[in-house]
């Protein structure tokens, strides 16, 4: 593993064809078809398959290689091979930086690896959504991605790739904006590619076309089990607004947006805007401070302000029935709980730790009762708001035995006891999935975001370890009395395809 780096700086071009040539031959190929059931599988045999990609395959790299070599291909700026890394497992606390006019930075030096990553985030966007907008930020930032600035969307990503670096586009709640990640050495270079996102967007209208088709594809392509039942969760916990806009009306307000309410949008919430950025890697100190905030510095900079608008408390009890078209229900109980910024955060992130994973509640109903395929806990603190959800994925015709369970095990959480040891495990087992989160640099930057927005600040972020070792038993208690009212909860039911729910209630 020592010498991994070098091997790889040794490798050829003609290496890489002599492998693509053993390799990348039809006898070694595997070939799976994932279709709708509303196409049918053909029956199809492996000799017509073959015969078929050998007949298309020859002609068909043939046109390519002749558009490429009619193509004028720009050269690409090669970075210097070496550089003057050294590994060291020493990481430093957290530093602020002051830039005149600039924005907040944070800085963290880490040399356990070659990287810097960067967080550049903006406050709002999904935030401020409504249903006749819903999805607006998600599209606006993919558009940003993959127009790439002014640069042709394939020269800027192969120049990235050339630099070791990464962008990904990141959409919260409260916050929205871009996570950049790249070698140390090639950190200014691929940063001026990153500005040219961010300030010089190009919001086509032929792509944009694009985009929501792909946005539209994934909806359906990755859509999780979670997914669907925080569709139907969120509106009704949420008293239908604020964070209930950015989910199941997303898919169909984003087809009426167009060129012109991307570029509104992004003169309301990016241009001449502070961001909040965290950098997190291989570097000195806060020398790239400077760099980094001046292209946010300036008068014409103003502070985005978020609306100090809170969810509602439910009124009443509210109950959800629906049915999907799969082979396997879903039950979810969701309660409001404690924002971030909130003091009683710690105690809820404990009650999870408490009730979920290896927890009481899924260990009583997944394990000992067997009523659950899966089954998980999630307590989710906005900046506004806050919910703690169950899901269940479980077998036709038990939804309301699950059901009464989960009720159950809230209500014996909210009115029994805690044994010390219960106690105590929760909070070790708090403060290790926060100490997990940190070993990833996106997520330990999203902590830092959402300290710096709740008005923690960077000392929010610090001390949250401590305080989560801190939060006392009868604390626990009264969160989850506080927290588990039975008239305050939202239950969901998805039911599996009538066909089988139909036979499970006739047996």
């Amino acid at each position: 593993i020592d010498r991994h780096m070098a091997d790889l700086r040794m490798v050829q071009a003609s290496d890489v064809k002599r492998v693509a040539v053993k390799y990348l031959q039809m006898e070694n190929c595997s070939l799976f078809e994932y279709v709708p059931e509303t196409v049918g599988i053909e029956n199809r045999t492996v000799d017509t398959i073959r015969s078929t990609l050998q007949g298309l395959l020859t002609p068909a790299a043939n046109q390519e290689q002749n558009l490429r070599e009619r193509e004028t291909v720009l050269p690409f700026e090669m970075p210097d091979k070496e550089d003057d890394y050294k590994f060291s497992r020493i990481r430093y606390p957290f530093l602020t930086a002051s830039i005149l006019r600039g924005p907040e930075i944070f800085i963290r030096e880490d040399h356990v690896s070659p990287l810097v990553h960067v967080g550049i985030f903006f406050p709002g966007g999904r935030f401020d959504e409504t249903e006749q907008n819903s999805g607006i930020t998600n599209l606006m930032i993919r558009m940003m991605v993959q127009g790439a600035g002014k640069k042709m969307d394939y020269r800027f990503h192969r120049q990235l790739e050339i630099y070791g670096g990464q962008l990904l586009p990141v959409v919260e709640d409260d916050y929205f904006g871009f996570y950049f990640s790249i070698l140390s050495k090639n950190f200014n270079p691929g940063f001026r590619l990153l500005m040219d996102v961010v300030k010089s967007p190009v919001f086509d209208a032929n792509a944009l076309d694009q985009q929501k088709v792909l946005l539209s594809a994934q909806h359906v392509q990755y859509r999780s089990w979670k997914d669907s039942a925080d569709d139907e969760i969120l509106p009704k916990l949420f008293n239908n607004s604020l964070y209930a806009a950015g989910h199941s009306r997303s898919d169909q307000s984003i087809q009426g947006l167009t060129s012109e309410s991307l570029e509104e949008w992004y003169e309301q919430y990016i241009k001449d805007r502070k961001p909040i950025v965290v950098i997190v890697g291989d570097v000195e100190g806060t020398s790239l401070a400077t760099y980094v905030g001046r292209p946010f510095s300036g008068s014409r900079f103003q502070v985005t302000e978020l609306a100090e608008k809170y969810a509602e408390p439910l009124e009443k009890k509210e109950s959800i029935e629906t049915v999907w078209d799969r082979n396997l229900s879903l039950v979810s109980i969701g309660f409001q709980a404690p924002p971030t910024g909130d003091p009683d955060r710690y105690a809820a992130e404990v009650l999870q730790s408490y009730l979920g994973n290896s927890g009481k509640m899924c260990h009583e109903i997944r394990e000992r009762l067997g009523m659950a395929h899966k089954l998980s806990l999630d307590y989710e603190p906005r900046l506004r708001a806050g919910s703690i959800i169950a899901y269940a994925v479980v077998s036709p015709g038990t939804e309301e035995a699950v059901l009464s369970a989960l009720e159950k095990e809230f209500q014996r959480s909210a009115t029994g006891s805690y044994t010390y040891r219960d106690y105590r495990s929760a909070v070790n087992t708090a403060v290790g999935a926060f100490q997990l989160r940190q070993q990833i640099p996106l997520l330990q930057i999203m902590d830092v975001t959402r300290n710096i927005l709740a008005g923690d600040g960077i000392e929010g972020y610090r001390s949250f370890q401590t305080k989560l070792k801190s939060v006392p038993a009868g604390d626990l208690e009264s969160s989850a009395e506080s927290i588990f009212k039975t008239e305050n909860e939202v239950s969901l039911r998805i039911y599996s395809k009538p066909l089988n729910r139909n036979a499970s209630e006739a047996e």
